[in-house]
């Protein structure tokens, strides 16, 4: 079924079947929600809140479980196989987890800066940082060992986006430009 989000009061994300009109599912926080990811399969809403925590809404069956709970980060994606999330700070780490489980992958310090922006390639193979240090970064999934970087000097990277059935990225800078960076030749 098509489902429609939306955050009807900044403490309150409500699901709705847009076919028929029925409310599936309602995720209520004691804070207000900074950011929501629906999974590509449309099988999850990610509900980051400013309390810190991120919870997981199962859209088909309307569950609810806290997914990742006490941590701080600044940017955050979804996996377009819906396997993994990517979690960027303000002090240069990223976090991946699974998921499934909510279990960690890998926590590093990626960069020097504030991360700015995360996304995974299209077919979930690589993940790219951003980061206020100027720098673009290119991460193997699974192992999450560096594959390559770019120095950005007169551009400060603030979101990014993988482009469909290439390896390719689109990173948008802090001056309203979009700049599309082929991975293979990072």
């Amino acid at each position: 079924s098509t489902i429609d989000s939306r955050v009807v009061s900044p403490t309150s994300l409500r699901v709705w079947n847009s076919t028929d009109g029925r409310l599936q599912s309602r995720v209520d926080t004691p804070a207000p929600i900074a950011a929501m990811i629906l999974s590509s399969d449309g099988q999850q809403m990610l509900a980051a809140g400013g309390d810190a925590k991120l919870r997981a809404l199962s859209v088909p069956n309307s569950g609810v479980r806290q997914l990742l709970a006490a941590t701080h980060f600044s940017v955050a994606t979804a996996s377009p196989d819906g396997k993994w999330l990517a979690l960027g700070n303000t002090d240069g780490s990223v976090r991946t987890l699974s998921l499934g489980d909510g279990s960690e992958l890998k926590s590093w310090k990626a960069h020097e800066g504030a991360v700015t922006a995360v996304a995974f390639s299209a077919d979930s193979g690589e993940l790219l940082t951003a980061s206020e240090d100027h720098q673009l970064k290119l991460w193997k999934t699974g192992d999450w060992s560096q594959t390559s970087s770019v120095e950005l000097a007169d551009r400060l990277p603030s979101a990014a986006c993988s482009l469909p059935g290439a390896r390719k990225f689109a990173v948008g800078d802090s001056q309203g430009r979009v700049a599309i960076w082929n991975a293979d030749t990072m």
